[in-house]
Order: C-alpha cells, then sequence, then structure tokens
C-alpha cells in the first residue's frame, strides 16, 4: 500500500502480522476491513488482492497524475519456518475446510512464494520490520501502535518439518533464511 502522508510504500508480505499495521496506519479499528473494494478492484489483475509487489504497487500509483514518489519502502519478515506453520494453521481454519487437497497445495504454495524476494523485487533500501519484534519496532519505524492479535493461532512450538518441506522454504525465500541465520 502506498501511504501518501507518511511518503512510503508498505509491502504486505503474507502471514506477517501486515493486516494489524495496514489497519494502524489507516487508523481503523480491528475489526474494519482495511482494504476498501475501490483499493482491491485494481489489485484483481495481478492474482492476489491483498498481497500486491512492490512493482504492482508502484504501476498503480504512476496511474494517479497526484502521485510525486515516496521516500521509503518498509516491509515485515517473519523466520520463514514460522511463516510457512502460519500458512498452514491459517490453511487449516474452518472457513477453509471446503477447499480441495490440490488447491490447498497450490494456496501454500503460493503464500510461502510471496516471501521478501518476490514481494520487494526492484525497491532499493527497504526498511525491514521483524516478526518478533512487531509493535515496537511498528512504533519505531513507523510510528504506529498496532493492536496485534495472532488470529491463526500458529503452534509456539516448532513443529517436526520434513526434508521437501524445509528444502521448499529455503529455495522460495532466500533472503528470510539468510537474514535469520538458518
Amino acid at each position: 500500500m502506498y501511504h501518501k502522508e507518511k511518503n512510503l510504500i508498505f509491502v504486505a508480505i503474507p502471514k506477517c502480522g501486515t493486516t494489524s499495521i495496514i489497519r494502524s496506519l489507516r487508523g481503523l479499528e480491528h475489526n474494519e476491513n482495511p482494504m476498501s473494494p475501490e483499493e482491491l478492484k485494481p489489485m484483481a489483475k495481478y492474482g492476489d488482492l491483498r498481497h500486491p509487489t512492490f512493482s504492482q504497487i508502484v504501476n498503480e500509483c504512476k496511474k494517479d497524475s497526484n502521485f510525486n514518489g515516496f521516500e521509503r519502502v518498509v516491509t515485515v519478515v517473519r523466520n520463514p519456518v514460522d511463516r510457512w506453520l502460519s500458512i498452514k494453521a491459517f490453511l487449516r481454519m474452518p472457513q477453509q475446510e471446503n477447499i480441495d487437497e490440490p488447491m490447498l497445495s497450490g494456496m501454500m504454495y503460493r503464500l510461502l512464494h510471496r516471501g521478501y524476494d518476490y514481494m520487494t523485487n526492484g525497491a532499493e533500501n527497504v526498511e525491514i520490520i521483524r516478526f518478533e519484534n512487531l509493535e515496537e519496532e511498528c512504533k519505531r519505524v513507523l510510528g504506529v501502535e498496532i493492536g496485534y492479535s495472532n488470529k491463526t493461532k500458529a503452534p509456539k512450538q516448532k513443529a517436526k518439518l520434513s526434508g521437501m518441506e524445509l528444502d521448499l522454504i529455503k529455495k522460495l525465500n532466500p533472503a528470510e533464511w539468510y537474514l535469520y541465520g538458518l
């Protein structure tokens, strides 16, 4: 999302608490939808309405004649193993129960693929907020307080992951893998 008053682009990586951050940047209550139907409509052509990439956000902003650029790019990263576990927990929530296995696998892959490297491609000097320090870093970097809540209730203990899962996480999220020293 582009935040005009703060003159920044915020790139929302799935399962990193970014819905709460967008609500806070917009001054919305916890239960309010962070994106209006007007904002979602142009993003439909990109396939993922709530998680446009840096390039997609810039392309949409350039269509506005009042857009004068931006000073900062900010995103949140999360330990890639924890993010994978959160994706799996999210896709097991009751509202997802009617999804067949091939579609579920595709959704898991797409959500995992939308990590730092993919989402911020083309951006320079990206300011990174770590999910593990979300509230304090949002205050410091963005100047907002968030009322974060973990909706998916991802397991706090590390589940055993298969070697194939770890290889996929590493392949699709090399920056996070390196950042977290995995």
